[in-house]
């Protein structure tokens, strides 16, 4: 077969049959594939083959290496059978005898890569079709194997007799490498929590985890308590165990408590004019005044704003109904809101340090972006640090992608990386309890909840259910200064620690069980 040989570099007809013997003969190549591969050489040994595998060649401008060695065989021959699966060339094969075709399988695949040319294909648990295994990833034309590793974002589509499902490219994204991450974090975790039932809870969110296909926060050793899907991973038992022993909520004064009363009782636009023209100096009653202010101003408005609300920015929003907000910070010595999409300081660490326990493949040296926030809570002192994220939108719907990814993940995950990076600096997870609406358990696992959510109504009559809201503001700054106030006393308290140790010449640090929680997930 000449024009086989000059296109692929092949000198003896019997290399060229190897190339496509070589994955029939494979156990990694899934079973159903082989089936089709070995009836689609069995034509091609019928009709010759040389012309048709020759337009094939020029078709999809294949260059290869002219090195025969096994490893090259094998990622030619694999590279061949994903084109030939993939898209047929019709016009081509007119004059091929299909009878050896028994079964029709029809794969299509979507492939997102990284600037190589790799070939590989997911076998999903979940399939009907007897699939044993996955094939190869080879980085394309290198001729050597280094690992067998499926290709992340990879959907495929097989029906043989059975129906099968699709997976989309959402459910692809945790990829197999994601996979191995988050077994290798897992068995780096420090000592696990253990329920009185014998249930291991690191144990259960791994294994819940290795099972999605869509992220969440269980493979950050995270558990939202408002979850049900998380509810289900555990018994009654076990579930009321994690949710107990939760921080209980930070309160404000009482005396700010009467002065909401008072804004309550009104419903006169007159009256509370007349309230707000008295500007309290107390820093708590100074948040409740500029947000009623802010509100009486929203509900006087024409046309309302309300009925504009998809039209008006996130920045008007920001601006004009929760100026309260960026008081959160008044009379707290070195604080302040930040403003614009900030990046967070602790996320920006965790994912330019995430890698660093991967010190066999060299990584990009460039550094990474942090997440972005609206509204970051953040103290100017050497080094500078976050207390607080805030996320705004127009319009919150609990219905919308934007809600339930901001509220369960984003948020959470920003929380978690203040609360661990906190933690870290004080030696231990001696704070963990104490921090924004939520807590951790043992070292590991970081629980959370979510308030009922408060609203801006857009009638003075309902003020008192506006007021709502201020209360919410309340709560976090409330929550927020009892974290800082925990964290500054841990601090100290490892200083004169340190100190300790000075003193009796003993340079080498206490055993403490702790983990890295800063590097505990992607």
């Amino acid at each position: 077969m000449p024009e086989f040989s000059n296109h692929f570099g092949y000198i003896r007809e019997q290399d060229a049959h190897a190339a496509f013997m070589n994955p029939l003969s494979s156990t990694e190549l899934p079973k159903a594939i082989r089936t089709v591969l070995t009836d689609k050489y069995n034509i091609w040994r019928r009709n010759g083959g040389a012309n048709y595998w020759a337009s094939r060649a020029v078709e999809y401008k294949i260059e290869v290496s002219t090195k025969n060695t096994a490893g090259s065989l094998v990622e030619r021959s694999n590279y061949f059978a994903k084109n030939l699966l993939q898209k047929p060339p019709r016009d081509k094969i007119k004059d091929v005898d299909n009878t050896a075709e028994t079964e029709r399988i029809h794969n299509d695949f979507s492939i997102e890569g990284n600037g190589l040319t790799t070939n590989s294909l997911a076998a999903d648990s979940e399939y009907q079709v007897n699939v044993d295994s996955i094939t190869p990833r080879c980085n394309y034309p290198t001729t050597t194997i280094s690992h067998l590793e499926p290709e992340p974002n990879i959907s495929v589509e097989n029906s043989v007799g059975d129906q099968t499902k699709k997976r989309t490219k959402a459910e692809e994204k945790f990829s197999e490498a994601a996979r191995n991450s988050l077994q290798r974090r897992h068995s780096a975790l420090g000592p696990k929590w253990l329920l009185k039932s014998g249930t291991v809870v690191e144990d259960v969110l791994l294994q819940a985890g290795l099972d999605l296909s869509v992220d969440h926060p269980i493979r950050r050793f995270m558990i939202d308590l408002n979850d049900k899907y998380t509810e289900s991973l555990f018994s009654l038992q076990d579930w009321t165990e994690i949710k107990s022993n939760l921080p209980s909520s930070a309160t404000y004064s009482k005396e700010v408590a009467d002065y909401i009363d008072t804004l309550e009782d009104i419903v006169h636009e007159q009256d509370i004019i007349g309230v707000l023209n008295d500007r309290p100096h107390d820093p708590e009653k100074a948040i409740v005044h500029r947000c009623a202010e802010s509100w009486c101003d929203l509900c006087s408005m024409d046309p309302s704003p309300f009925v504009l609300e998809s039209i008006l920015s996130e920045d008007w929003w920001m601006n004009n109904a929760w100026s309260g907000a960026r008081l959160l910070t008044k009379a707290v010595p070195g604080s302040y809101i930040i403003t614009g999409e900030a990046t967070g300081i602790d996320s920006t660490s965790r994912r330019n340090n995430k890698e660093r326990h991967v010190d066999v493949i060299p990584h990009n040296n460039r550094k990474k972006m942090g997440v972005r926030a609206d509204m970051i809570w953040r103290t100017m002192d050497t080094p500078i640090k976050d207390w607080m994220i805030v996320e705004a939108a127009r319009q919150w719907d609990e219905n919308a992608g934007k809600y339930i990814q901001e509220s369960t993940f984003k948020v959470p995950r920003q929380l978690h990386d203040i609360l661990s990076a906190r933690s870290l600096e004080v030696g231990g997870p001696v704070i963990q309890r104490v921090s924004l609406c939520w807590g951790t358990q043992g070292t590991n696992v970081t629980r959370f909840k979510r308030r009922t959510p408060a609203r801006i109504h857009p009638s003075l009559k309902q003020q008192s259910l506006s007021l709502d809201a201020a209360r919410q503001l309340l709560l976090v700054r409330a929550e927020t200064l009892r974290l800082m106030n925990e964290y500054n006393r841990a601090e100290r308290e490892e200083r004169m620690e340190k100190r300790a140790r000075v003193n009796r010449y003993d340079d080498t640090d206490d055993e403490v069980e702790w983990r890295d929680l800063l590097n505990s997930s992607p």
